[in-house]
């Protein structure tokens, strides 16, 4: 097996396994760390949601967590939740305000390599991409010259289509 396996390798049969270099894992571990915080953010605001559907109320204001919509919730929560639903609430409310800085302090603090800059310059050009969104996929794509034909970056993305389906009913 292991020498079928060199007789490949020496015929360059067999693709070549890609490691981001340290500054690129770095970024990555920055970035999704950042999106895991506004999922825990996410789920956090879903709770109360839940809390006040077991209530049967509904938010007067269209964004809850705004201003008018947490002083509302005030209101509610000392008025028409009980105890345990209160604290469930308003320690919530806690929990998505200390997300709110954490999501706000790693947003200002994401590093950009310097050989990234020109291909994030680039991709900030095309409409709806951002210096965030830029880093992100600059950040997981890696290096781009990985990708030979152009075709094997839609592949590795998902973009391409595929067909799954058996030849038998």
């Amino acid at each position: 097996m292991l020498q079928w396996l060199a007789h490949l390798a020496r015929l360059s049969f067999l693709p070549i396994a890609y490691a981001a270099p340290k500054e690129i894992r770095d970024l990555r571990q920055h970035l999704r760390y950042r999106e895991w915080l506004i999922d825990e953010r996410r789920r956090a605001k879903n709770r109360i949601h839940a809390v006040l559907a077991g209530y049967n109320l509904a938010s007067p204001v269209t964004d809850l967590f705004g201003r008018a919509g947490r002083e509302w919730l005030g209101e509610v929560a000392e008025k028409e939740l009980r105890p345990v639903s209160r604290r469930v609430v308003l320690e919530t409310l806690t929990m998505i305000d200390q997300l709110d800085d954490q999501i706000k302090e790693l947003a200002k603090d994401i590093p950009l390599p310097e050989d990234l800059k020109p291909e994030a310059e680039i991709l900030m050009s095309m409409p709806g991409i951002g210096k965030l969104l830029s880093v992100v996929i600059l950040a997981e794509i890696g290096d781009i010259s990985r990708f030979n034909p152009p075709e094997a970056l839609c592949n590795w993305a998902g973009l391409t289509p595929r067909v799954h389906k058996s030849d038998t009913w």
